[in-house]
């Protein structure tokens, strides 16, 4: 299961990326058309890794067979001897 500080560093790693891609697009020479386009295309992309990390970080997340939920109805374990 990965860690809160590892997702958080995942998701900022992720959005970084994502604003040097669009900063790299919005300062690089060329037409309009063509800037449009590209920017189309790696929103595209961009969104299709995002879609991927988070499904994998959920799969990670989940425990086993359980699809990331416990059994309905199920008890959480307490400290108590008693299950209380």
């Amino acid at each position: 299961m990965a860690s809160h500080s590892t997702r958080g560093f995942l998701a900022g790693f992720v959005m970084g990326a994502a604003l040097g891609a669009i900063a790299s697009l919005l300062f690089a020479p060329g037409p309009g058309s063509e800037l449009r386009r590209s920017i189309a295309e790696t929103s595209g992309e961009l969104k299709h890794r995002a879609a991927n990390a988070g499904r994998r970080l959920g799969r990670e997340a989940a425990p086993s067979g359980t699809g990331g939920r416990g059994p309905k109805g199920a008890r959480t374990r307490t400290s108590g001897s008693d299950g209380r």
